[in-house]
């Protein structure tokens, strides 16, 4: 009989409780893990149009993919676990993530209208500023004015602009979003401040300043006389300068941008005749006549008026004077040789009495127009050459006096500017007369 060993018996047992073991730790081995749930930074997001942004995926199970419920709205991409959102349009959407394990989490997206100005047209006084609203911007704009130089832009905040006037105009505003690209427009009228000045008028004497500031106004200005050859304006910045050049009364006009008007009214005294001439008895040629001189050491300037008693304007007597703008020859029947040569700022001369006019007495002078009297009757040679400023002469005598060829020789240009009046019936008599017709474009007869 065999004998029972029960250390064998051990080691069986043993060893089938080790086998046992094993395989309870591999079916522990193979039991599945619970997925992460899908978790995004954000749940909700709001964008402008053309804004992008991203987000990061902080849990989840990998191998992400996206999906936009309304692709006119936003646009989605994902990269490993960074979510990228761009705007597109105005509107809302959802954009869902999905994972490995397919858990899903969403993100509710609200995109905002496009870029706009809000305020199209606006108003400013010029050297004022006012704001223009804008929507939907990125805080960083350019703006290009058309034209330039009526008004100044900026960036005030976020949105909104700050326009400045800078003349009185008006100008189109183009508005960039540089992040978005979009653009809009805006109009601007800049509008003038009242236009005022310090003082309204003046007594001058003849060569004496005076200065009037601008108190408000809108440059540039423009200056305008009543009368020419009384007082003369010059406009630097916000003052005027006025120079009394001759006796009289003018209104000087300033007219600003706005063309908004303002008046200075000016009485010029002029120097008395007796401070400057002296009338002598004349002889030789001139004598029984008063003839008019210079005092010793007088200089005539402005706007002269000769003594009432004086009837010869002596020769040369203000040969090179370029001081005088006008002359009232009153009494006087003869002007002597070269009595006015050169006188270039003479604009206007009044002989109502004169007989004789001499050799070169107006020659190379500034006159503008002239009327001879009916009482004229010698013009000497040359007596109004190079007048290249005289497009107007008026005769009063209905019978052409004899004249030299050169009396009234000028340019071909200012030739073809000039027109001689004559008495009603003469203009034929004139225009066969050739000393007379050279020298003027046409002959008309007066009324």
């Amino acid at each position: 009989m065999k004998r029972f060993n029960p250390f064998c018996v051990m080691v069986a047992l043993f060893a089938l409780i080790i086998a046992a073991c094993s395989k309870d730790d591999n079916k522990a081995d193979n039991k599945p893990e619970n997925p992460k749930e899908l978790i995004l930074e954000k749940t909700s997001l709001t964008l402008k149009v053309a804004e992008t942004a991203t987000l990061t995926v902080t849990s989840g199970n990998g191998s992400y993919t996206v999906k936009v419920a309304d692709q006119a709205v936003a646009s989605a991409t994902v990269t490993q676990n960074t979510l990228k959102i761009t705007a597109i349009a105005q509107g809302e959407t959802v954009v869902t993530v999905a994972d490995a394990k397919g858990k899903t989490a969403s993100l509710s997206v609200t995109v905002t209208g496009i870029f706009a100005v809000v305020d199209k047209s606006v108003t400013v006084e010029n050297g004022a500023k006012t704001d223009v609203k804008l929507q939907n911007g990125h805080a960083n704009y350019n703006c290009v004015c058309v034209p330039e130089g009526v008004v100044l832009v900026s960036a005030k905040t976020d949105n909104v602009l700050s326009v400045e006037g800078l003349k009185v105009g008006s100008a189109t505003v183009t508005v960039t979003d540089v992040q978005s690209g979009k653009q809009d427009i805006f109009e601007v009228t800049v509008t003038g401040m009242p236009f005022t000045i310090s003082k309204n008028s003046f007594v001058l004497e003849v060569g004496n300043t005076e200065q009037v500031a601008i108190t408000s106004g809108n440059p540039d200005y423009k200056v305008q006389y009543s009368i020419e050859n009384v007082v003369k304006a010059q406009i630097n910045g916000n003052v005027i300068h006025l120079t009394a050049v001759g006796a009289g009364k003018a209104n000087v006009i300033i007219t600003d941008a706005a063309q908004q008007k303002a008046t200075i009214a000016v009485t010029v005294n002029g120097a008395v005749a007796g401070d400057i001439f002296d009338v002598d008895e004349g002889e030789d040629e001139n004598e029984g006549e008063k003839v008019v001189t210079l005092k010793m050491g007088a200089v005539a300037t402005g706007a002269i008026t000769i003594p009432d008693e004086g009837t010869v304007l002596d020769a040369s007597l203000f040969d090179g004077n370029k001081d005088i703008t006008s002359a009232d020859l009153k009494n006087i029947t003869k002007i002597g040789d070269g009595a006015f040569k050169a006188t270039t700022n003479l604009k206007k001369v009044v002989m109502t009495k004169v007989k004789s006019i001499g050799v070169q007495a107006f020659i190379s002078s500034g006159l503008t127009e002239l009327t001879l009297p009916a009482s004229i009757e010698t013009i000497k040679s040359m007596a109004f050459m190079n007048n290249y400023s005289l497009t107007k002469v008026t005769v009063l005598n209905p019978t052409p006096i004899t004249i030299t060829l050169n009396t009234f020789a000028t340019s071909a240009q200012n030739r073809e500017k000039r027109i001689l009046y004559v008495p009603k019936g003469s203009k034929t008599a004139y225009e066969n007369n050739e000393n007379w017709s050279k020298n003027f474009k046409e002959i008309r007869e007066l009324n």
